[in-house]
């Protein structure tokens, strides 16, 4: 991969065999080093492995067959091909070295002329296997991290091959279902079904699915679902899923579908599918629709000082009084209404009418007064007094989200206004929401025309002031609203859900970035990448970044993968499982903000973590106090003493970066040392760095120390000690990546 000759080494104690190696191999394209005996031998092998090992069995001192043991205990020893020159024709001596871990074998006398395309033939062979031993790595990480269980089923439905390792299929391991029909595996209600999908899938390609119970010795049976989908050559894959939790989940919701259990009122499913109901009904019939959103005020001040039984007996009281109200109001007016509790103390009313124009400000005053007067509560008598906002249809709104949403806009109104009171909505009271559905439709628009910008901010080792990586941070450059801040969109992104595509765009620019400058040569170091927790708990996170990577021909370890504390603790066994997979192919794990969220040392031996970052609002701060020092050292002591690299974000001053230094600090990131900038800005500085190519010409699995970054792109505290005799003048100069 280099393009530098392949190295032999040729170790015989007859110094001619050596000379002649060394006058015909080189014309053959390898570089020949030699040894005379198996301790020199070894002594060069201890120092590091060549391509490819020429070793004589019969020598002085330690044999040939000792030397080829001895070299496959050796760490990276066990991939070396290794071929015995034997001048003994005998099959126990043949025998002798493949059991030892030879290669191959030659036999005296050596025919040169043939050598050299025998060593390249041999060599190319070992290569195929370690290619086919990282394909096979590949694979096993993808699996391990799907929780599926994959049968390979033959065209007569015969099992062929478990593709889920030795992890069990419906409770019996591998080796057993192996060779068996497919339907024996499956209850006996379920194998006419099963049948027919294997058949269809297998003679015509179609794929099918179906669900099936598994009975237990206790308790519930487990559910099935299966999927039998077309594979190559007349055979198919059945995959199999334990949706037992899915069912029971469904059944939860099932029984809470339509009424809150507290108070006996409808809840939010099923205020939504009656509201759609009415608005339909209103839109058909000319009727009118009045949406009442009731919000109580200091609920949570009862809730947190008489305790959570006072506060849902309040909630029962409020409901039957609301109930009253209405029904004393309405009577028998013909209207249709509704009264549902969507929230901890939030209720909703819906009137549905069709006797002519009416007001909805009585019907609101009186659901204020309602309330006016004390709730006994557990011999206590409290007072609680609601916020109202109306919106109506169609005036406010045309769909049940918009008038929920006006309303509950209305509702914040009264309650800016004083509480126990009611507004009815206005387009001026929701003028920030249209903003910020005009910026969530911007930003829609953006990522999926993958308009977004990546800038990168440098990282610093503190001890000699290399670059040795990079962080990339999304950009957005809006024609019209110019720069929007990240905290803006990436927040929008979150609560909207286009915060998993975001992670896409943001990665496949790395990716092809990383692509671009690793076959223009450029040097390459690690980019952090930042990925959310919708991101990490995707099944198919793993095979998706694996072969995003792949295709672009640049090794894992150059992709970081960096997530906050609480991303944690959103889906532990999913994230756990996709990190675990990410770390078996080769990418890197650190945590942002550590810290600031969940805080708990748990995780730190469960999951696979490489290195943690400082959030900055302690670094900020260091040099105001003995407590934010204290801490920042303890989060460097931690991390060194579990292995990992630790990382100091938001370095702005040189002060800052003396304390993280006399700390024993090994990275750092800020405005100090670079602020987040262009590709071309970055690959500049990369250019100007100096040091090891990860371009075409370096293979994939080299090593080293990463160039220093150039002194024109950092500050120069960041490699000045504090005996270095910098000027004032070049403290304040300004550098490339500083705003």
């Amino acid at each position: 991969m280099s393009g530098e000759p392949d190295t032999v080494l040729v170790v015989d104690d007859d110094r001619s065999v050596l000379a002649i190696a060394e006058a015909v191999l080189p014309a053959t394209g390898f570089r020949v080093e030699t040894a005379e005996c198996g301790e020199a031998a070894l002594s060069r092998l201890a120092r590091g492995m060549p391509d490819l090992l020429l070793l004589d069995v019969s020598m002085k001192g330690i044999s040939g067959f000792d030397v080829c043991q001895r070299v496959r205990s050796f760490p990276d020893g066990a991939s070396l091909p290794i071929i015995m020159v034997t001048g003994m024709d005998d099959a126990h001596s043949i025998n002798n070295a493949f059991d030892l871990g030879a290669t191959d074998f030659i036999t005296k006398p050596i025919n040169w002329p043939l050598l050299g395309h025998r060593l390249r033939y041999v060599l190319r062979g070992a290569r195929n296997v370690e290619a086919l031993r990282w394909s096979e790595q590949k694979n096993t990480a993808f699996l391990s991290a799907i929780p599926d269980s994959i049968l390979l089923l033959g065209s007569k439905g015969t099992v062929l091959h478990s593709l889920t390792g030795a992890r069990p299929v419906l409770g019996r391991s591998a080796a057993v279902i192996e060779g068996q029909p497919w339907v024996h595996l499956l209850p006996e209600a379920a194998r006419t079904q099963a049948a027919a999908c294997a058949h269809a899938a297998c003679s015509r390609g179609v794929a099918g699915v179906f669900e099936f119970m598994l009975p237990v010795a206790q308790g519930a049976p487990q559910h099935f679902e299966c999927r039998c989908v077309p594979h190559e050559r007349g055979s198919a894959l059945a995959i199999l899923r334990d949706v037992t939790e899915r069912k029971a989940a469904e059944e939860r919701i099932h029984q809470l579908a339509f009424y809150d259990p507290l108070t006996g009122l409808q809840n939010r499913e099923s205020l939504v599918a009656g509201l759609e109901r009415g608005v339909d009904a209103a839109h058909n019939r000319g009727g009118r629709l009045d949406l009442f959103y009731i919000d109580l005020d200091q609920f949570k001040r009862i809730n947190d000082t008489l305790g959570h039984a006072i506060g849902d007996a309040l909630l029962r009281e409020v409901a039957l009084r609301l109930k009253r109200c209405i029904g004393r109001h309405l009577g028998d007016s013909g209207n249709e209404w509704s009264l549902a509790r969507i929230g901890g103390d939030e209720f909703v009313l819906t009137v549905l009418s069709f006797e002519g124009p009416a007001d909805p400000s009585s019907l609101a005053t009186m659901l204020v007064a309602s309330l006016e007067d004390a709730l006994s509560v557990d011999g206590r008598d409290l007072v609680i007094t609601p916020s109202v906002g109306i919106a109506r249809f169609p005036t406010h709104g045309e769909d049940a989200e918009s008038l929920l949403k006006n309303a509950d806009a209305a509702m914040y109104k009264a309650k800016a206004d004083g509480r126990h009171c009611w507004r009815e909505y206005s387009l001026s009271l929701n003028a920030d929401a249209a903003h910020r559905l005009s910026l969530e439709m911007d930003l829609r628009k953006c990522v999926a025309s993958h308009e977004l910008d990546v800038h990168f901010q440098p990282k610093i080792r503190i001890r000699d002031g290399a670059l040795i990586g990079a962080e990339a941070l999304a950009r957005w450059n809006h024609p019209v609203r110019g720069a929007v801040p990240p905290a803006s969109f990436i927040g929008l992104a979150e609560d909207t859900g286009l915060i998993v595509e975001l992670d896409r765009v943001v990665f496949r620019r790395v990716v092809g970035e990383l692509q671009r400058m690793y076959r223009a040569g450029v040097q390459l170091v690690p980019i952090a990448v930042n990925l959310s927790g919708s991101g990490l708990s995707r099944s198919s996170l793993v095979l998706e970044l694996a072969e995003l990577v792949e295709r672009a021909g640049i090794p894992p370890q150059f992709v970081e993968i960096e997530l906050t504390e609480n991303v944690l603790m959103a889906d532990v066994a999913s994230i756990r499982r996709n990190l675990l997979g990410l770390k078996e192919l080769g990418f890197t794990i650190a945590i942002d903000d550590f810290g600031t969220g969940y805080s708990s040392l748990a995780y730190l031996k469960k999951f696979p973590i490489d290195s943690l970052k400082i959030d900055r609002s302690f670094v900020m701060d260091l040099g105001h106090g003995a407590e934010n020092e204290a801490i920042v050292r303890s989060v460097i002591v931690l991390g060194h003493t579990l292995g990992m690299t630790v990382v100091a974000e938001g370095v702005e001053t040189s002060q800052q970066l003396a304390f993280l230094r006399r700390e024993g600090c090994d990275v750092a990131q800020g405005f100090l040392l670079g602020a987040p900038v262009p590709i071309q800005e970055f690959e500049s500085a990369l250019g100007d760095s100096g040091g090891i190519s990860a371009g075409p010409g370096v293979s994939t699995g080299a090593t080293g120390e990463h160039a220093r970054y150039s002194s024109r792109g950092r500050h120069p505290s960041a490699v000045s000690g504090p005996s270095d005799p910098a000027s004032e003048s070049q403290k304040q100069k300004v550098v490339q990546f500083r705003r």
